[in-house]
């Protein structure tokens, strides 16, 4: 599914979490920098809830989402594809065991250079092993999401993860920007989103919520958590995105 979404972005919906004032400089002056979980860029997802839980974790008593466009051309890794395994066993036989150890600027001769294939492959390896692989563990939720979730909500017995795949894949992160020529990668489907390096690529199609502390008395600010699980109060009133956007045309002028 993150293929198709990726391969054919305009035809799907994306949303951005951020905060009030920055929603109003960005309408006004466009995307320009931002960081997150997966480095520096611009944060996109499929999910309308990331997109919202984004919002409340960052800045929690403001918060806009808003539906961006991608670009035409803008070239985007699905980075939480499984490795291909011909792929890696080849580089080891090639390179040795340290081509899954360290960067292959240290390992590869200096007249040689990764095909992009071969780098995909070796970048999706270590994103496989830090974000994707014991997802189902965990209810489906990335082991490093929940790092960033309250103690109270689990986040201190699921706080576990292989650090040192996150590190390697994020020093790979410059090559694929730079050598291998993609604008963004990550998985439109999950907790981190896709991260765009240059904003832009993006557009802002339009505003699909804005709240802020004490003018929006009805939307409760203090239990992000709370929007991830379809049994809560606020999840009973907001079921889906739709409802979210008839309540900020109904209240978003106040």
């Amino acid at each position: 599914m993150q293929d198709e979404i990726l391969k054919n972005f305009d035809q799907h919906i994306f949303y951005h979490g951020t905060s009030y004032q920055n929603a109003t400089a960005i309408i006004g002056r466009g995307y320009e920098g931002g960081v997150g979980l997966l480095g520096s860029g611009v944060y996109i997802t499929c999910n309308w809830l990331v997109a919202l839980w984004a919002m409340y974790w960052k800045y929690c008593d403001h918060g806009a989402i808003l539906r961006v466009g991608i670009s035409k051309g803008t070239r985007i890794l699905n980075s939480a594809k499984k490795p291909d395994r011909k792929c890696l066993q080849y580089l080891r036989k090639e390179f040795g065991e340290e081509i899954l150890k360290k960067h292959p600027m240290k390992v590869i001769p200096k007249n040689k250079r990764l095909t992009q294939k071969e780098f995909i492959n070796l970048f999706r390896y270590h994103y496989w092993n830090f974000q994707e692989k014991e997802k189902n563990r965990f209810g489906g939720s990335s082991r490093f999401f929940w790092d960033y979730i309250p103690e109270g909500a689990g986040g201190g017995k699921r706080a576990k993860g292989t650090r040192f795949h996150k590190s390697l894949c994020f020093k790979l992160v410059s090559d694929l920007r730079i050598q291998y020529q993609f604008d963004g990668f990550g998985n439109p489907e999950d907790e981190f989103g896709v991260v765009i390096f240059e904003g832009n690529y993006l557009e802002v199609k339009e505003i699909i919520f804005e709240w802020m502390r004490g003018r929006d008395s009805t939307v409760p600010y203090d239990f992000c958590d709370d929007w991830l699980d379809p049994k809560s109060d606020i999840r009973k009133k907001f079921p889906d995105v739709d409802h979210l956007i008839k309540y900020f045309q109904k209240h978003g002028s106040k």
